[in-house]
C-alpha cells in the first residue's frame, strides 16, 4: 500500500467527519422560553403527586392471592394423635393453624383507582411547565439523522442525562432509539409517570403543533 493511498483514505474520512459536523450544527433545536408571569407557584405539585400515585396503583400486576390447602407446601401427617385428651386436629395445612391454606379460592386484589380526565391533563401541563422553568424543554425541527449525528446534535446543544423524545409518527425515530439514555414516546401515550424523572424533554415540531401548542400557547414562546 502506497503513501498516496493512505493520504486519500484520510482525506475521505476528514470529509465525512466535516459533513457530519455540518449536519449536526444545521439541525435546529429550539429552547422553549416561558412567560415572565409564570412561576413555580402556579404548578400544582399536590395534583401531580396524587395522579402519579393513582396511575402507579393502576399499573400493578394484581397477581397476589392466598394459597389454598392444596397449594401450601408441608407434610400431611397429623399434628397429634386422636387419643391424647385434646381436640382432634388434622395436618399442618389446616386453615386455623399458622401457615395453613385457605379453604376458599379468593380472587386477586384490585388496586384500580379512578383518575379524572381533567386532573390527568392538568398534571401533564404542570409537568411541562416545570421542565420549561428549568429550561429543559426542547423542540426539534429536523431529526432525520443517523445515530452518530444524533449524538453530535445532543452534545452540541448540551442535552445530557435521561431524555424523553415525544413524537407523533414513528417514521424517522430510529436514529434516536439506539441512544442509551434516551427514550421515545408517542403523543397518544404521554402520561405523568413517563414525564417524571427526566433531565430534559425533546418534542418534535410536528408533535408540538398538533398536541402541545393548544394548551401551552399562553405561557411559552419559541426562540
Amino acid at each position: 500500500m502506497e503513501i498516496t493511498d493512505i493520504n486519500e483514505d484520510t482525506s475521505i474520512l476528514e470529509r465525512k467527519l466535516n459533513i457530519e459536523k455540518r449536519i449536526a450544527t444545521n439541525t435546529k433545536i429550539n429552547v422553549v422560553n416561558i412567560d415572565s408571569k409564570l412561576s413555580s407557584s402556579s404548578i400544582n405539585y399536590n395534583l401531580i403527586k396524587s395522579v402519579v400515585r393513582r396511575q402507579l396503583s393502576n399499573l400493578r400486576s394484581r397477581t397476589n392471592q392466598p394459597k389454598t390447602r392444596a397449594e401450601v407446601s408441608g407434610t400431611t401427617r397429623k399434628v397429634r394423635g386422636t387419643k391424647k385428651g385434646k381436640s382432634r386436629m388434622g395436618n399442618q395445612k389446616a386453615p386455623q393453624l399458622r401457615g395453613g391454606g385457605s379453604t376458599k379460592k379468593i380472587g386477586t386484589t384490585r388496586f384500580n383507582l379512578k383518575i379524572n380526565k381533567k386532573e390527568f391533563k392538568s398534571a401533564k401541563i404542570d409537568l411541562f411547565k416545570s421542565y420549561a422553568l428549568k429550561k429543559s424543554l426542547f423542540i426539534v425541527e429536523d431529526f432525520d439523522l443517523k445515530t452518530i449525528q444524533s449524538l453530535n446534535t445532543l452534545k452540541l446543544n448540551n442535552i445530557t442525562g435521561k431524555i424523553l423524545l415525544i413524537h407523533q409518527t414513528s417514521d424517522n425515530i430510529k436514529s434516536y432509539r439506539n441512544i442509551k439514555m434516551l427514550k421515545t414516546c408517542l403523543t397518544t401515550k404521554i402520561s405523568p409517570v413517563k414525564l417524571l424523572h427526566k433531565d430534559s424533554i425533546m418534542i418534535t415540531r410536528q408533535a408540538y403543533d398538533s398536541y402541545l401548542h393548544e394548551f401551552t400557547k399562553q405561557w411559552i414562546s419559541i426562540n
